[in-house]
């Protein structure tokens, strides 16, 4: 089915979220607020749940859209309390990866399936004001543009619970490598809360001449379940092991602080084996391995093997797996 979101004054709604509960059936609009949503036959008296930021959740039947293809959203509206305005000295602090380790791996999207949320949880202090959204999309993506759009939740028992701001928060990048969305804009200001989860989504894309679209950011191993995925917005929320490269930008005053995230973190041995593989790696680039001026090709079939050859006595053949080199034996 196809329809279109708009709010009481007949304005489309951009990239509002679709979705049955409890499902993989997902969608969500576009920025003219124009979604299509293909439902299975198990589904067909589901309802669906459209939830876009500053608006108020709506439920509606397959019948009810099948009657009308337009969506009319309500505004949220939210209750203040109390404001108190007084000078305050902040300092300036990045909680999170600042840097990218030299052993990581990939948390791909899928260029088919928009309502993918992924992201991280981060530990901040009883006051703290966002400044700034940072992370690693792997070098090894190929697109021509992406649109990403960012989300921010509450967290409760390890998972995000539901969103805290009001406004579409949309980032357009060409380039990959490390990337920096300004919150500044959005006045973000927390109080007495120990927990954020920042996720993203990919909400459009445009593909390079040529080549199949890859887009993927870089996380790395870590004890703690810090990596959070749904597969739409009426999902379930699940959290892995592992962390992305990613931090956030903030200042916070000097309330009494219970952030911990400068704690060593511990290692498991597998990940202490696989970081002393490629320091192996690196020092075994220094030396002759792959660049002996003695090295010869054998020709068998129709591959050219290159190889190198040392010692003495029987015989001993070392062959390296796929995407290996000689540095490997270091």
């Amino acid at each position: 089915m196809k329809g279109t979101v708009k709010d009481r004054n007949n304005l489309p709604i951009s990239y509002c979220s679709i979705g049955i509960k409890n499902s993989e059936v997902g969608a969500i609009t576009d920025e003219n607020g124009h979604f299509s949503l293909e439902i299975p036959e198990n589904f067909a008296k589901s309802e669906i749940i459209f939830d876009a930021t500053g608006y108020n959740l709506t439920s509606k039947s397959v019948h009810d859209i099948q009657q009308s293809s337009v969506v009319i959203l309500t505004e949220k509206s939210i209750s203040l309390s109390e404001v108190t305005l007084k000078t305050e000295k902040m300092k300036e602090k990045i909680i999170g990866q600042k840097t990218r380790p030299m052993l990581t791996f990939s948390k791909m999207f899928d260029e088919n399936v928009p309502t993918i949320e992924q992201g991280n949880i981060f530990e901040i202090y009883p006051t703290t004001k966002l400044n700034a959204f940072n992370f690693h999309i792997i070098p090894s993506s190929k697109f021509e543009e992406i649109t990403l759009k960012v989300n921010i939740y509450s967290v409760k028992n390890g998972l995000p619970v539901e969103s805290i701001f009001d406004k579409n928060i949309i980032y357009k990048t060409f380039t990959t490598g490390w990337q920096k969305i300004n919150l500044t804009p959005y006045k973000f200001r927390f109080k007495n809360v120990n927990q954020i989860a920042v996720t993203l989504q990919l909400v459009d894309y445009k593909k390079l001449a040529q080549e199949d679209f890859v887009f993927g950011i870089s996380a790395k191993k870590s004890l703690a379940k810090d990596l959070l995925f749904r597969y739409q917005s009426q999902g379930n929320w699940e959290a892995s092991a592992g962390v992305f490269i990613a931090n956030l930008d903030i200042l916070y005053s000097k309330d009494k602080l219970t952030i911990n995230e400068e704690k060593p973190e511990e290692i498991d041995t597998k990940t202490k084996e696989l970081i002393s593989y490629y320091q192996h790696k690196e020092n075994a680039k220094k030396l002759i391995y792959g660049k002996n001026k003695s090295g010869k090709y054998i020709d068998i079939n129709d591959a050219k093997i290159y190889y190198e050859e040392y010692g003495q006595g029987e015989p001993l053949i070392f062959l390296h797996g796929n995407n290996g080199s000689i540095e490997d034996f270091y």
